[in-house]
């Protein structure tokens, strides 16, 4: 199971289905086992998510005013910055080839730099 995550390649295509009260958003899924980031209080993992996916949420904007708002500490290849989270009400990713869904307990980051949802597969793929 550890070599199967670890060399995860796939071209299966995901939506993540992201509810903040009564208001959703659905951005196009990218399994990348390069995002490893997870908040250092609560261990949960951190699905970024560019902030034009999740325009159709009020206060996106404004992010401190969401929910569980706080800035983590991450590293790219290009540096070290500090990326606003905020905790959603639900979280689905979904496989659009095979239709199978997963409930998912993570925290979203907002970023300005994509517009795709980025997550760790081993929040969708069990070990």
């Amino acid at each position: 199971s550890y070599v199967r995550i670890k060399y995860f390649h796939s071209d299966e295509t995901y939506e993540i289905i992201i509810r903040v009260g009564v208001h959703s958003v659905i951005a196009d899924g990218l399994a990348d086992t390069g995002n490893s980031l997870t908040d250092c209080f609560t261990g949960k993992a951190v699905i970024v998510c560019g902030k034009e996916c999740l325009s159709s949420i009020p206060d996106i904007s404004e992010p401190y005013k969401l929910k569980g708002y706080r800035l983590i500490p991450y590293a790219t290849v290009s540096g070290n910055a500090l990326m606003p989270v905020f905790r959603p009400d639900d979280v689905i990713i979904r496989s659009r080839s095979t239709g199978r869904t997963r409930s998912a307990d993570v925290l979203i980051g907002i970023t300005d730099e994509q517009n795709t949802a980025i997550f760790n597969p081993k929040l969708f793929h069990v070990l």
